[in-house]
């Protein structure tokens, strides 16, 4: 018996998402000799179209045949789509697009159970739950090609992926010696907080070292001195006026996103009793394969050597 185009495709999908037909079926409420009799001919009900596909991880014109990427262009396709998203909206948007985008990767293993969990994951809102922080936050999708790692409450919507490098994530990385500078840097009393602080500005806005001062509670003098270490260490910038009171130095921010990026990313590390979080893990070599920075493009940390050192970041604000 000749087999109809829908039934053709089914077949087709069916092989290349590498599930049975005692699965589909499942998937769609019907029973396996039904699913055989699409394969061979017959043509599922018009409403469980969206379930097939969905589970066939393809889209209901595929299944007519229709399914043609060579001609379209993804990446404009995309762009008018965020476009069109409101403007307060547009992050989230992003942010569901990556996660789908690394739930289609991760379908494409041979671990059916993969497949199964993840289309169940939806972003949850977990103000209103007892114990909101033993529900799970993030997912981490962890194989051989790269990470990828989305949060999936709507309180910390994040993505992140990252491509492993053919030299590995070592050659991404500064050495060892400079990521001490800056854990030695940050654990120093009042600088977190003088960093803090910085940050509740607006970007345009310059802090004064007095303001610093009286903000954290402490002396000029001290505000001074942590200001001025971090400019050498080129996490602020720094201008120097003078009024009738004496000489006085304004402090701004170069970039406002790192401190926040690096203090959720810090919390990756920071697993608590009882937390819960969904690892995918298809990985089968080590993370690291060479100490950090080997093969990096800029594995050391430049910073300015004395409070006379002008030279700035090259930094470019639009």
């Amino acid at each position: 018996m000749a087999r109809s185009g829908i039934g053709e495709n089914i077949l087709k999908y069916r092989k290349a998402a590498g599930i049975t037909q005692e699965e589909l079926g499942k998937a769609a409420g019907v029973s396996t000799q039904a699913v055989s009799r699409w394969e061979c001919g017959g043509t599922p009900d018009v409403e469980l179209l969206p379930v097939i596909a969905d589970r066939l991880h393809v889209s209901v014109d595929a299944l007519f045949g229709r399914e043609d990427t060579e001609g379209l262009d993804l990446h404009r396709l995309l762009g008018n789509v965020i476009a069109q998203t409101p403007e307060a909206h547009r992050m989230e948007a992003i942010c569901d697009y990556v996660w789908t985008m690394l739930r289609a990767d991760a379908q494409c293993s041979e671990i059916h159970d993969i497949h199964d969990i993840l289309a169940g994951i939806q972003r949850m809102d977990r103000s209103g739950l007892p114990a909101p922080d033993k529900t799970a936050w993030q997912v981490v999708m962890d194989t051989d090609r790269g990470i990828g790692i989305c949060g999936i409450v709507q309180d910390m919507p994040f993505a992140l992926v990252l491509p492993e490098p053919e030299q590995g994530y070592a050659s991404m990385l500064k050495r060892k010696e400079e990521y001490l500078r800056l854990f030695r840097l940050l654990s120093k009393p009042r600088y977190l907080d003088m960093l803090l602080e910085l940050y509740t500005h607006n970007p345009d806005e310059h802090v004064t070292d007095r303001l610093a001062a009286a903000k954290l509670g402490i002396s000029l003098e001290e505000a001074r001195a942590i200001l001025d270490d971090l400019y050498r260490h080129c996490m602020v910038r720094r201008m120097e006026v003078a009024d009738e009171t004496g000489p006085m130095g304004i402090y701004g921010l170069d970039r406002n996103e790192p401190l926040p990026v690096f203090l959720l990313f810090c919390g990756l590390m920071m697993a608590s009793v009882g937390e819960s979080n969904l690892m995918v893990s298809l990985r089968s070599k080590p993370v690291l394969t060479a100490e950090p920075g080997t093969g990096s493009l800029a594995p050391s940390w430049n910073t300015r050597q004395t409070s006379q050192d002008k030279s700035e970041r090259g930094v470019w604000m639009v």
